[in-house]
């Protein structure tokens, strides 16, 4: 049964991915070309033009039914939670073309002023049917539109905004289509209507079947799709993996324990070859049911994970050949798992197996050579590895990587085997059934290490994806802060910012300095490219705070500090510390320039001097400025979500600076490792099942050396905890070794991906380490409990016969 589980759950990890992806594949098709759905000819005008209705000449052909035009506008919206960019599309007249249905209560838009919207875009916005949402784009001012329905899409629009929105015809009054979608109304006669349509239409129009530009606008969305598959697919074969460890180390435990009957087949006359043969054949067929179970697992798990993302608008899709190919796979991994405990147990002679002594243990050469080997590879791997990054070529990191993880996993049985004494000593002194749960780990390091690899495997890629995510994270970070020094910066369009805004800004959580810069306009000399028409004043908490020690540096006999973008003095050919002169209110001021990314990234190209100066040499100054950074220990994310809150307020201000950049990063960030980590509990599941099994069978094969210990007057408590520090010494040191393993690889992942793009940031979460420590040393102790009472019901007279 533990066989069944660990494949089933193996071979239902890559059904899963496979039916995913076919799944989000047809799902991703109807996604990209919703709107050609419910067409018959697509239109598309390559020329440029100023009629809006170029397209009506496709009416007079007898065959066309109906033919609309298909708008899109790219506007701002405004909701009462949220503002962020939004595509507005047009709906066909003819309800027969709409590819969309409208929630019951609704209604469909009929005017300039109405549009519908899907779930997803309402709640963000935080607005309900029958509410106003203020839009704006650089074509129209600001207007406000009113909710009339809620569109069932069925699937998830994957566009390249936040918000989607569908109106009539009306909306777009001013814009002109390039392209069209018609209605036949004979579809036997479509390729000879295209046909028409081509000669009768001027050149620069093309005529298509909606059908082929539905697939080819799909095939660039699930291009894009195929790296998400190939993520799954590499976590459904490390889960394999586990698998196949697990069945290697259940084979080798049944074989020691059936020791005697292989050994009276061999005296009978069976052959080698037969008894191998008889173990293979049972692993065949122990893998063909784990196989078949993991394969209606996977397909039901699969079709879920599709459905959550809503990219299952196309049903149910399945890959005969893959799922024959998946199953394929499990049955060879079970046989190939069996093949080593089948050798080394018809190696075993006949007379030495009817004997009760126990299994001969590999050679001290085997297992040197087999050490030195392992690290050989961890060496020429590391190498590998370290000239990727140096290069800053991810291929070589890659396989460096893989490389030196095979080498890790191969000497890791030698490693624990090293390891256990120590483990032994700290049980010695916790008592007599932690004392005998050392002695049975040291007894069978071979066993231990099995076991103990599996829980490696899972624990480290869990580590390295945790570590990678929180340096990347910081690296970020870092370099968002080197980029954009100001957290928050907001600026307005009117002639100056809301005194409102502004304490709104000043109340967010987590801010150390908020500050209304004054501002006036300057003329600066001319440089190639580069215009700086914006002076601002820094206050003195501004300048303390940033260190800009240009401006806070006071030479009487020099002109002020001027901070200026380092790209506007190379251009202006400047050098540090030059003399600039400004004009200001049409009088003539000496400042030294400075380059400084204050001036280079907080939005529009400015100068920067101290705010002192700035009012003795402007009396028109205004403040339409405001920055903003935060604390070190500020929560960014809450402060993100503040500023987006803020913005939806006040339609005139426009929001930049790190947070603004960083939202986007740490969203993708938070889905990779989400997906990811909840993969590859997949694999710590499977390791954990393999932990169970064999506690299990630990105790079937120490019957009597348990019963023993009854008769000698152990209680059945002692002998639960026998089993559980059993289970926690494993737990521990499969928990400890993954994570010392998964701490640098995840380092290494990082280093490969940021490469020369930014200084890499170490931040390693101590505390997330320790909870995973605590949750797999936890996992393990459950899996004892069911062996532990099997043992605990052992009689003291049981097993004390002769058999």
């Amino acid at each position: 049964m533990a066989v069944v589980v660990a494949i089933a759950l193996g071979v239902g990890f890559l059904v899963a991915t496979s039916v995913f992806a076919s799944t989000t594949t047809i799902g991703l098709q109807l996604t990209a070309a919703a709107p050609l759905t419910k067409a018959d000819i697509y239109l598309e005008n390559k020329a440029p033009t100023k009629d809006p209705s170029w397209f009506r000449e496709v009416s007079r052909e007898p065959n066309i039914a109906t033919v609309d035009p298909v708008y899109a506008r790219t506007v701002e919206a405004f909701g009462q939670r949220q503002r962020g960019t939004a595509n507005v599309l047009s709906l066909p007249e003819n309800p027969q073309a709409r590819w969309f249905r409208l929630r019951e209560g609704g209604r469909w838009p009929s005017g300039p002023a109405e549009v519908v919207a899907d779930d997803k875009t309402l709640a963000e916005l935080g607005v309900h049917v029958g509410d106003t949402v203020r839009l704006r784009s650089k074509a129209s001012p600001m207007q406000n539109v009113k909710i009339t329905g809620v569109a069932e899409l069925g699937f998830q629009p994957l566009v390249g905004v936040s918000y989607r929105f569908y109106a009539a015809e009306a909306f777009f009054a001013g814009d002109t289509p390039t392209v069209a979608l018609a209605l036949v109304r004979d579809p036997s006669k479509l390729q000879a209507t295209i046909q028409r349509l081509e000669n009768a239409l001027p050149g620069p129009v093309e005529v298509s079947s909606a059908r082929e530009q539905s697939a080819a606008a799909a095939g660039r969305f699930v291009g894009g799709s195929n790296a998400l598959t190939f993520i799954m697919l590499a976590f459904a074969l490390l889960s394999l993996l586990a698998a196949v460890l697990v069945i290697a180390n259940t084979f080798s435990i049944l074989l020691t324990q059936r020791r005697r009957q292989t050994a009276l087949l061999r005296l009978l006359g069976a052959h080698r070859n037969q008894v191998r043969n008889l173990i293979l054949a049972e692993a065949t067929i122990v893998g063909t049911i784990g196989s078949v179970v993991g394969t209606a697992l996977g397909v039901l798990l699969g079709f879920a994970g599709a459905s959550y993302q809503k990219l299952a608008a196309g049903g149910l899709q399945i890959n005969t050949l893959a799922l024959l190919a998946c199953n394929a796979i499990g049955v060879a991994s079970t046989v190939i798992a069996a093949w080593f405990p089948a050798r080394h147990a018809i190696r075993v002679p006949p007379a030495q197996a009817l004997r009760t002594a126990p299994d001969a243990m590999p050679s001290r050469q085997s297992r040197r050579v087999v050490f030195v080997l392992a690290s050989t590879l961890v060496i020429i791997g590391a190498a590998v590895a370290a000239a990727g990054i140096r290069t800053v070529a991810v291929a070589p990191v890659v396989v460096g990587g893989f490389v030196s993880a095979v080498g890790i996993l191969t000497a890791l049985r030698r490693v624990v085997m090293l390891l256990l004494p120590v483990v032994e000593r700290g049980f010695d002194r916790l008592g007599v059934a932690a004392e005998i749960a050392g002695s049975n780990l040291r007894c069978n390091p071979e066993r231990t290490g099995s076991a103990v690899t599996a829980l490696v495997l899972g624990t480290a890629l869990i580590v390295a994806l945790g570590v990678a995510a929180k340096s990347g994270q910081a690296t970020v970070d870092a370099d968002l802060q080197t980029r954009y020094p100001v957290d928050l910066s907001v600026r307005t369009d009117a002639p100056v910012i809301s005194a409102e805004t502004v304490r709104a800004i000043a109340s967010l959580p987590g801010l150390s300095i908020t500050a209304a810069l004054p501002e006036t306009a300057v003329e600066l000399p001319p440089a190639a490219g580069q215009e700086i028409t914006t002076l601002l004043g820094a206050p003195s908490e501004v300048i303390r705070e940033a260190g800009m020690t240009q401006l806070s540096t006071v030479t009487p006999d020099r002109p002020p500090a001027m901070l200026l973008p380092g790209r506007y003095l190379a251009a202006a050919g400047l050098s540090e510390g030059a003399t600039v002169t400004a004009v200001v209110d049409g009088a003539r001021h000496e400042f030294v320039a400075y380059a400084s990314k204050w001036a280079d990234t907080t939005g529009p190209t400015i100068g920067i001097v101290r705010a002192d100066i700035l009012s003795s040499i402007s009396s028109t100054s205004t403040q339409r400025t405001v920055w903003a950074i935060a604390a070190p220990s500020a929560d960014r994310d809450a402060l993100q979500s503040g500023a987006n809150t803020i913005a939806a307020m006040d339609p005139s201000i426009t929001v930049s600076g790190a947070l603004s950049e960083r939202g986007d990063i740490a969203n993708i960030l938070s889905i990779l490792v989400n997906m990811s980590v909840a993969m590859l509990l997949v694999t710590v599941l499977i390791a954990v099942i393999g932990l169970a099994n064999m506690l299990r069978l630990s105790v079937l094969e120490r019957t009597r050396e348990i019963s023993l210990l009854r008769a000698l007057g152990m209680r059945r408590a002692g002998v639960r905890t026998m089993l559980l520090l059993e289970a926690a010494g494993i737990s521990l040191l499969g928990a400890a070794l993954g994570a010392v393993i998964g701490l640098p690889y995840g380092l290494l992942g990082i280093a490969a991906v940021v490469g020369r793009r930014a200084a890499l940031v170490t931040d390693i979460p101590w505390w997330n380490l320790l909870a995973v420590t605590a949750l797999v040393v936890l996992a393990g102790m459950l899996a004892s409990v069911f062996p532990s009472r099997r043992a605990a019901r052992i009689a003291p007279a049981e097993g004390l016969v002769d058999e």
